[in-house]
């Protein structure tokens, strides 16, 4: 009787748990973290503030210039970054799982 109850909770339990784990997965596998550094093109100082969108998703950079988006989704993304004072870069992107690094260097105006 022991036997045949541990069978129909472990059968329950992969029936609930499953689902899950394959979901969790598959949204592994369909997206991209995009990380990176922001510079000055003449001089190389690092940008902070920038602002950086790609498929969406936005992230600001930091007193070193580097940024990370996380759960970009993967294939062809448009990539923006954006700061006062700069000219705008953008560029359409194709990612792959799991991560990209793209530093970018901006021009002043």
């Amino acid at each position: 009787m022991r036997s045949r109850l541990t069978v129909a909770c472990a059968i329950l339990a992969v029936a609930v748990l499953l689902p899950l784990v394959v979901g969790c997965g598959d949204s592994i596998l369909n997206t991209v973290i995009v990380s990176g550094q922001v510079t000055n093109h003449n001089t190389g100082a690092n940008i902070d503030k920038a602002t950086v969108t790609v498929g969406g998703k936005s992230d600001e950079t930091d007193s070193n210039g580097l940024y990370s988006i996380t759960g970009v989704h993967k294939g062809e993304q448009v990539m923006t970054v954006e700061k006062d004072g700069f000219q705008t870069w953008t560029r359409t992107l194709t990612l792959y799982p799991p991560a990209l690094i793209k530093n970018v260097e901006l021009n002043p105006l």
